[in-house]
């Protein structure tokens, strides 16, 4: 299992983990109205579909409603301009989940990584982090109600799940 996650370093590792801990994992209240994407040229969808299946060192959550495996297109923030000139990112999570979302910031953690932070368009007290490092995301969305976590396992795939918030211990 460690050499399945050789390509994340511990500084883009740490990056994620404080940013989901800073995120938390509660929702405000609230309902939102939350338009279908569809893919443009200038915002095409964030994750693309494969075949390919992670290795058996997956380990099962009960907190995970379900599973998308994905390659991430990072080729979307390579763009002349950089991270920064992403402004909007179409964010495929699953088949009935695609939500726009709007650049807010981008974080620098490290000279070779960023934290693209932003919203969810007509999801109020939504909020997107993704972080890149080494061709590695993880990151989480958080719609009300609804909270969608991206990581990293392995040989270039993603897991893109959704989180049963109500599985957590209360506070």
């Amino acid at each position: 299992m460690a050499g399945q996650f050789s390509a994340l370093s511990s500084s883009a590792l740490l990056c994620a983990l404080v940013l989901l801990a800073a995120m938390g994992y509660g929702c405000a209240p609230a309902s939102a109205a939350i338009t279908p994407a569809v893919p443009t040229p200038d915002a095409p969808y964030l994750f693309n579909d494969t075949d390919q299946k992670p290795g058996a060192n997956v380990t099962a959550d009960k907190t995970v409603l379900r599973t998308r495996y994905a390659t991430v297109n990072l080729s979307l923030f390579q763009a002349t301009g950089g991270p920064q000139s992403v402004k909007q990112l179409k964010l495929n999570l699953f088949p009935d989940v695609i939500v726009t979302a709007s650049l807010d910031r981008i974080d620098r953690p490290s000279p070779d990584g960023f934290v693209w932070v932003g919203h969810v368009q007509g999801a109020a007290n939504s909020q997107v982090a993704l972080s890149v490092q080494d061709n590695v995301m993880a990151g989480s969305i958080s719609i009300p109600n609804d909270l969608y976590l991206v990581r990293y396992v392995g040989s270039g795939l993603h897991a893109i799940n959704q989180i049963d918030q109500a599985a957590f211990p209360p506070d």
